[in-house]
């Protein structure tokens, strides 16, 4: 369902990138985007979820530079790496709609 094209998602990762130059509406799309990411969480873990949250911005800028390998063991965020990929894609799908790109 989260399939996006390429286009799109560098669009959200150039958005993700730039976030603290670009206007308000931008910043506030991102912040609607993250709310879908970790959803599956328990409403306790604020921590593992703004951690998942950091480490999947990190991947859509740069996957090369942040593997996953590496963002599990900086954050100890406790999900698959299949899921943390769902997890990317969910955000990135969400901030595609919310910046009306499909």
């Amino acid at each position: 369902m989260y399939d996006l094209p390429h286009g799109i998602v560098r669009a959200c990762a150039g958005v993700v990138e730039a976030l603290d130059v670009l206007p308000d509406r931008y910043k506030q799309a991102v912040a609607r985007a993250e709310e879908s990411v970790g959803q599956s969480f328990d409403k306790d873990a604020v921590a593992a979820r703004r951690a998942l949250i950091a480490a999947v911005k990190l991947s859509i800028i740069n996957q090369k530079d942040w593997p996953y390998d590496f963002l599990e063991a900086h954050y100890g965020f406790a999900v698959s790496r299949r899921t943390f990929y769902k997890e990317k894609r969910k955000f990135c799908w969400a901030l595609a709609k919310e910046l009306n790109l499909i």
